[in-house]
């Protein structure tokens, strides 16, 4: 995620892959308990690429009326952009969980999801999905138990695991 962020201007400026402009984003999603790592690896990578944090807790969006969705979720990202920030997205797992792509899911949650995933695809920038599991069990949350679409925008899944206390 490092490497690539620092070779972007490179590879778009000097060699013509792309606009820098345009939605060249590099959306990552942490998975694992709580205490792991994932935010401080978050924060490793801000001060290896000197880009600030810009924080947004995922249950924010649910808050808004559906109404009020669209122009949220598109301000939380253009303020981002404008700052060249790292767009975090707290508190993920309510919004990747699998039964929230089932048609049974609540119009609210899809509709959410919907404009997240059309956020984070026209993003040009770091964005990462932090989601956060029961205990050691992240089985309910494999890359491939996501919906086609979202699995298309991620560049990169890790999965962050507990320690052997041995």
């Amino acid at each position: 995620l490092v490497s690539f962020e620092k070779a972007r201007k490179i590879l778009t400026s000097q060699w013509g892959f792309g606009d820098t402009e345009s939605g060249v984003s590099t959306t990552a999603v942490f998975v694992g308990p709580s205490g792991v790592g994932k935010k401080a690896s978050v924060k490793a990578i801000s001060r290896e690429l000197g880009r600030p944090i810009h924080v947004i807790e995922a249950s924010e969006f649910l808050r808004v009326g559906i109404s009020k969705l669209s122009n949220k979720i598109k301000e939380k990202f253009r303020d981002g952009q404008n700052a060249g920030a790292i767009i975090v997205i707290s508190g993920a797992e309510i919004l990747l969980h699998p039964d929230m792509w089932k048609s049974s899911a609540s119009s609210s949650h899809r509709a959410v999801t919907s404009q997240l995933v059309s956020n984070l695809s026209s993003f040009s920038g770091v964005s990462v999905l932090l989601v956060t599991t029961q205990n050691d069990s992240s089985s309910e949350f494999e890359l491939d138990s996501l919906p086609v679409q979202l699995q298309h925008i991620l560049r990169v899944w890790v999965k962050f695991e507990r320690p052997d206390e041995s």
